[in-house]
């Protein structure tokens, strides 16, 4: 059932390249669209990750014009705009200057505190210090035993936020 597992699944790639004519609203609407994210959730979440990562000054500004972070951060976005259970992102501070990437990393914690599961997969330790907050640490773990857990392939090692 791969449609099921992509409901639950949130994943944001190091890699991801948005089209340079789009807007972040658009993007937005289009993956809210793509996931069935119902007309009155996709507004209110749209308002609520626009602003906590101060993307609604930039909403209508071509992804071409956006800086390097500000990119990172509408991908960031649209790779959870149907609110998944699992989410994995890959580097997901890349591009982002310190203040900006402790949003990321708080956010994180608070999906985790909502019960979420979200793995990060990153060689930078001091993503990894949000090990000490909040009780309890990082567990590490195989790709394999996440694709195990998940049923479907993974090839990469993530630190799971749990």
């Amino acid at each position: 059932e791969p449609e099921q597992v992509r409901e639950r699944i949130g994943f944001l790639t190091s890699e991801l390249k948005l089209e340079d004519c789009f807007t972040p609203n658009y993007l937005y609407d289009f993956f809210s669209d793509l996931h069935q994210v119902p007309t009155d959730v996709r507004g209110v979440r749209k308002q609520a990750l626009f602003s906590r990562f101060g993307i609604d000054r930039f909403a209508e500004v071509k992804v071409a014009d956006l800086s390097t972070g500000m990119k990172q951060k509408v991908s960031l976005v649209i790779s959870i705009v149907h609110d998944p259970d699992i989410i994995i992102f890959d580097e997901p501070t890349n591009g982002l200057d310190v203040i900006t990437a402790k949003v990321v990393t708080d956010f994180l914690q608070e999906l985790r505190a909502q019960g979420k599961t979200a793995g990060v997969l990153t060689g930078i330790r001091w993503v990894s210090r949000t090990e000490g907050q909040g009780g309890q640490p990082l567990t590490r773990c195989s790709a394999s035993q996440i694709g195990t857990t998940l049923k479907v392939p993974f090839t990469a090692t993530y630190r799971l936020y749990r």
